[in-house]
């Protein structure tokens, strides 16, 4: 019977450093501290993922053609291994200007997200300036960019105070976004002041206002931008208080505004004729008002996937949690089938912005959770199948951000590899529905790799990492906590078939697991049929994680097996990540 309660799962890691020397950095953090007060007696529950450092761009992992097993985790994959045509990476806010430095791999589609307002296109009532547009695509592309992805502003009449306005730099004006002689036709406004600042928006659902956005997006149409290749995609916004438009202030509450904005979706989608797939919509937009069914659908541009909890029962998304409190994907979606723009932002890694200091709280958690939150963000966004993703010009585990350029979006069809991250985490009981979460336990991210409990495969969660925020609204307050590996005798795992099928197939699996538990573990799996198992991969009792690498060939992805791959652990060595790569 699975345990699923604090107490039973803290005694079992406890227990762990009785036989090891320890206790571990991750045990000896209070039961229930967050964020700086896991920082302990000179513990750092995170320092197993590294060290914040910044570091210019990312790093090919060298690969190794032989059995090994290595300190940490690997990220590499085979030679020639190329990103996805579908997968696309904006390099910070201003990074399209020193891409020289970053080096993204080859290959990999570069874009920048151009942030444009409907004031400069058209300044004047009816009078269209699409040149200057052009131009700053131009700039990006001859910076190096293979396209620009453009943020369509519109909303907001000003920011700040007339006293504020004194002192400003000319840069803060340029969120001032609605046309000036909007205000001349009577468009309403609506002023909001929140936390200290201050943000009046055009009434996008003012009759007028909508007419005149209508006949600005069929001009947008017919100036030859939709059909250009260097036009990657365009965001359609909304109402923010926000910086950026994100459409988290648009409300839906009346047939008129709901058919008003489908309207907005709709004159976009005709705009853009054949190249309506460029399209995308903000993420903050009421449930059903995106135009994510049928003949409005446009791509998705979320954020914040730093909150790596966010979204985890989202269909519209792709995203479910099944009865046993797995969190699967549904391969179905349109999203997760790459036909649209699927984006998230993974920037919060600034420490003079966030980190924890004196008397001041990291938006985040204190600067030694960056590298755990980056790892976990990172892979959570590959688990919802993204393609396209903003990262700050930091790369926090540069390895890493070289691994997520290679993985982008894939399907299964045509992935390098197949994973499983063996972890736990536990949402709140009062979860808002906007958030689309689902209280209780959250088992495992997975991209074509899957584990499932079953009578003689049962597993526990192990090694319990604080969580960075001390304040976080997505989680369970009596789990303020993930757990990144699980235990059991037996380990069980099946392969999604469109990854590899078939007998005697060459692979390289590669197995992370905690080192602190003297004992060993074994892959078992079957090859032409008949039972096959590796030597023993012993874990010595360090108090860090360790990637083993076993190349073999085996039945995978055949009908008939409940497992294609298990682990077996008369010790219960707890296993973290494990990854499948075809090698042929």
């Amino acid at each position: 019977m699975r345990r699923d309660t604090m107490g039973a799962a803290w005694f079992l890691l406890m227990s762990c450093h009785l036989c090891a020397g320890g206790p571990f950095a991750f045990e000896r953090v209070p039961e229930n501290a967050t964020g700086r007060e896991a920082l302990v007696d000179g513990a750092n529950p995170w320092g197993y993922w590294g060290e914040f450092a910044r570091h210019p761009g990312p790093v090919c992992p060298r690969w190794r053609d032989k059995d090994d097993v290595v300190d940490g985790w690997d990220w590499s994959l085979p030679p020639g291994t190329e990103p996805s045509g579908r997968a696309m990476i904006r390099w910070g806010m201003h990074g399209w200007r020193r891409l020289a430095e970053a080096e993204l791999p080859e290959g990999v589609t570069v874009v920048d997200e151009l942030w444009w307002r409907w004031r400069q296109l058209e300044p004047e009532e009816g009078t269209y300036d699409f040149d200057s547009l052009k131009a700053a695509i131009r700039e990006r592309l001859d910076a190096g960019c293979d396209g620009v992805i453009i943020r369509m502003l519109g909303s907001v009449w000003e920011t700040g105070t007339p006293e504020e306005w004194k002192t400003w730099p000319e840069w803060r004006f340029g969120r001032w976004s609605a046309p000036r002689w909007l205000r001349d036709l009577g468009v309403k406004t609506i002023e909001q002041a929140r936390d200290g600042g201050r943000v009046v928006h055009m009434d996008i659902f003012d009759p007028v206002y909508h007419e005149k956005y209508v006949r600005f997006v069929r001009a947008f149409g017919e100036s030859g931008l939709p059909a250009m290749p260097e036009l990657r995609g365009l965001i359609i916004c909304g109402m923010s208080f926000s910086n950026g438009e994100e459409a988290s202030d648009v409300k839906l509450d009346t047939p008129e505004r709901t058919a008003r904005w489908q309207e907005r979706i709709r004159a976009w989608i005709d705009a853009f004729g054949d190249n309506r797939n460029k399209l995308v919509a903000m993420a903050d937009l009421p449930s059903g008002a995106k135009g994510t069914d049928g003949d409005l659908m446009v791509g998705s541009r979320d954020g914040f996937v730093e909150m790596y909890l966010y979204h985890t029962n989202d269909p519209g998304r792709g995203q479910f949690i099944d009865k046993d409190r797995y969190l699967c994907v549904d391969e179905t979606n349109p999203y997760v089938r790459q036909r649209f723009i699927f984006g998230d932002e993974n920037e919060e890694y600034s420490p003079d912005r966030y980190a924890d200091k004196a008397g001041t709280r990291g938006r985040f958690g204190p600067l030694e959770s960056f590298n755990y939150r980056y790892f976990t963000s990172m892979l959570r966004m590959l688990q919802m199948r993204r393609n396209y993703l903003y990262t700050e010009t930091n790369a926090v585990i540069p390895e890493l951000l070289w691994y997520v350029c290679h993985e982008l979006g894939h399907t299964a069809e045509s992935a390098p590899d197949a994973w499983c991250f063996l972890r736990e985490s536990y949402l709140a009981p009062w979860a808002n529905a906007k958030q689309h979460q689902s209280p209780g336990p959250v088992k495992n991210f997975e991209r074509w790799l899957h584990q499932r409990d079953a009578t003689g495969h049962e597993t526990e969660p192990a090694v319990r990492i604080p969580h960075a925020l001390t304040t976080w609204w997505l989680r369970d307050e009596k789990h303020p906590y993930d757990y990144v590996a699980r235990r059991g005798t037996h380990i069980g795992f099946s392969l999604d078939e469109r990854i590899l099928n078939g007998r005697d197939r060459p692979v390289a699996v590669k197995v992370t697991f905690f080192d602190g538990i003297r004992g060993s573990w074994r892959l078992t799996y079957r090859r032409n049929g008949e039972a096959c198992e590796s030597g023993p991969v012993d874990a010595t009792g360090r108090d860090v994680f360790r990637t083993a690498t076993l190349f073999l060939r085996a039945d995978l992805g055949t009908e008939g097996l409940a497992n294609d791959l298990e682990i077996r652990s008369a010790d219960r060595v707890p296993i973290s990540f494990v990854r499948v790569i075809p090698t042929d």
